[in-house]
């Protein structure tokens, strides 16, 4: 279920629409002119990749590592929001594969901060993983990137690209 409301003006796209993932979240996404520059707006708390580890055992004893429940639901949500932001643009759909920088401003619910390097690190490999850059080791730049302090209403992450 997706509904659109769009505006255009001059070469800039506005949509915001409801998707369903594990509750009703807005997708906000705004591309301006070129896909030289490309803006997301993910919904909800984001979360750390390397704080939400767990310690697993295979029958045979070995440990290994895997993401929290709580790291995988975050992952699972944002690509599902980049999916909607993709389906209605199509000058989206491309991976961009070019040297970038990336620029994500944190909205967080609380004043519990996590570390901003791992907010980036989880940032990109969730960009990596929707396909958005082919690479994160093509992010030559996290320019401008902070925890903005505290949104109770709306936790979020609001992520710039820009082609070098």
């Amino acid at each position: 279920m997706a509904y659109v409301n769009s505006t255009s003006l001059i070469g800039v796209c506005v949509i915001s629409t409801p998707i369903m993932a594990n509750s009703l979240k807005w997708i906000h996404a705004e591309i301006t002119g070129s896909v030289s520059n490309m803006k997301l707006t993910l919904t909800g708390r984001p979360i750390t990749k390397k704080n939400s580890q767990q310690i697993v055992l295979t029958k045979t004893g070995r440990r290994y590592v895997i993401q929290s429940k709580q790291y995988l639901a975050y992952e699972k949500d944002c690509l599902w929001q980049i999916i909607a932001q993709r389906h209605l643009h199509p000058e989206m759909s491309e991976t961009i594969i070019d040297k970038i920088n990336l620029q994500a401003l944190y909205y967080m619910p609380d004043k519990r901060i996590p570390d901003l390097l791992n907010l980036l690190q989880a940032t990109a490999d969730i960009l990596e993983k929707a396909r958005v850059i082919d690479n994160d080791k093509d992010i030559v730049s996290f320019d401008g990137s902070m925890i903005m302090w505290v949104d109770k209403a709306n936790p979020r992450t609001e992520i710039t690209i820009e082609r070098r």
